[in-house]
């Protein structure tokens, strides 16, 4: 045996001690720390496949809703609804109220809906679900809430990165309109109309929309100047404050 083999073998021999050592003094807290790893490991996916089995059942719970909504069986799919809002896993019961809310609005009962979305937007969803619930609600409520009350709702919602931004402008013109405010009303049917990203249905209203006011506004104009020539041309103090008188305006419930 050369000297080299000879100081590798004895090299060897001191590591098998050193270890020996080390797992005789450490080695039962080695094995707690794998164990620990291991528990851990098996928890989260425990954790995980539990979640995963909840998402699941809730989800199929959702659909039978929505097959009774579909079927007309109101009573039993709010019911249905309701318990998912309330058992549900977190997307799903923010879902379920959405459709507890539009269930309400369809069978009539607009406060009991507008009442509902107020809740969603003011709760803990999804940022798109809370502004889609602000926009359902300033809906429900432009015919019969004031201008400010509109304008109040769907601010937040006129931002230019705002996925519901399209739908925002088209309330928000109405609301104008209705205010006798055609400035307003064309500046966001127009807003509209330049951007790219506004679905056909609302790019298609937004032109409707600006013709009635125009033709409002042309209606307008021939009333005052038939007014002045029954008055030989002198305007009342009576005479029309707006552009477009507001009973021009597209009624809205």
């Amino acid at each position: 045996m050369v000297e080299g083999d000879f100081i590798r073998e004895v090299e060897e021999e001191l590591r098998r001690e050193r270890l020996k050592q080390l797992w005789d003094r450490y080695g039962t807290w080695v094995l707690l720390g794998a164990l620990t790893i291991i528990a851990a490991v098996a928890g989260h996916q425990l954790w995980n496949s539990w979640k995963a089995s909840q998402a699941a059942e809730a989800g199929a719970r959702y659909e039978r809703a929505l097959a009774l909504v579909a079927d007309s069986k109101i009573n039993e799919a709010e019911a249905a609804f309701r318990a998912i809002a309330e058992e549900g896993t977190a997307g799903y019961r923010t879902l379920a109220r959405l459709q507890l809310a539009g269930l309400a609005a369809r069978e009539g009962r607009r406060d009991e809906a507008v009442k509902l979305y107020d809740e969603i937007a003011e709760g803990g969803a999804d940022d798109a679900l809370r502004d889609y619930a602000r926009l359902r609600a300033a809906m429900l409520r432009l015919g019969a809430a004031p201008r400010a009350e509109i304008d109040a709702r769907i601010g937040p919602l006129l931002e230019a990165q705002n996925p519901w931004r399209h739908a925002a402008r088209e309330v928000a013109a109405l609301a104008a309109w209705k205010a006798g405010d055609t400035v307003a009303a064309r500046r966001h049917l127009s807003a509209n109309l330049g951007d790219p990203g506004t679905p056909r249905g609302l790019r298609q209203r937004a032109n409707l929309l600006l013709e009635l006011i125009v033709s409002a506004e042309a209606k307008g104009k021939r009333g005052v100047k038939g007014a002045d020539a029954r008055g030989n041309g002198k305007a009342t103090a009576n005479g029309p404050m707006t552009d477009a008188p507001q009973n021009n305006a597209p009624k809205t419930e």
